[in-house]
């Protein structure tokens, strides 16, 4: 694609050159020789125009695979599902964007350029759309997939305050216990238990 232009321009001399030697063989050149000259020019760039709208189709649909693969990575569930598959389009519609100008034979490259990028942002946008109806009926509509457990920022806080809130417990309780067992201990001393008969 990036030598698109190239390619056109040195087949479009190579046949006026050849039109030109062909021609050059009658003495007696015309008008009429020119207009040909013209019309054939004028073709074989009508032609070149055609190729490169068949050229911007193909890549279109290399950026709508790309982003349907880049995006089958991505859980719909994820909390940054919308900005990562956003930066994904942005970045296929860039590339896109840089292939039509890339391919600009006239001046006709930004209103072209233009158009063909927004027909291929509806088609992502109908893409994106169609890839979240389907995950909410594969997950349901409230779906928000978890953070494991070792990418959470919050872990290790919510580890140390449940050993925290453990460890007063623990306190607590042994020095109830301890309270307990020095009284049974007193009262024993006091009044020692006896035989049971």
């Amino acid at each position: 694609m990036a030598d698109f232009v190239e390619r056109f321009s040195v087949l479009r001399r190579k046949a006026l050159n050849v039109y030109e030697a062909e021609v050059g063989k009658y003495r007696g050149r015309c008008n009429a020789f020119d207009i040909k000259r013209n019309e054939l020019d004028a073709a074989l760039l009508e032609r070149a125009k055609s190729d490169r709208v068949l050229l911007f189709n193909t890549a279109a649909d290399k950026s709508l695979r790309a982003l349907e693969t880049q995006m089958s990575g991505i859980g719909r569930g994820s909390s940054d599902f919308d900005r990562r598959v956003k930066r994904l389009r942005d970045q296929q519609l860039s590339e896109f964007h840089i292939t039509v100008t890339m391919c600009a034979l006239e001046g006709d490259v930004e209103e072209m350029a233009a158009r063909m990028s927004d027909a291929l942002s509806a088609r992502m946008d109908d893409l994106v759309r169609e890839r979240k109806q389907v995950d909410e009926i594969v997950l349901g509509p409230d779906a928000v997939m978890r953070v494991p457990w070792y990418r959470n920022r919050n872990f290790w806080k919510d580890i140390l305050i449940r050993a925290a809130i453990l460890g007063f417990n623990y306190w607590q309780a042994t020095r109830q216990l301890n309270a307990l067992r020095a009284g049974n201990l007193r009262r024993d001393r006091q009044q020692p238990t006896g035989p049971s008969f």
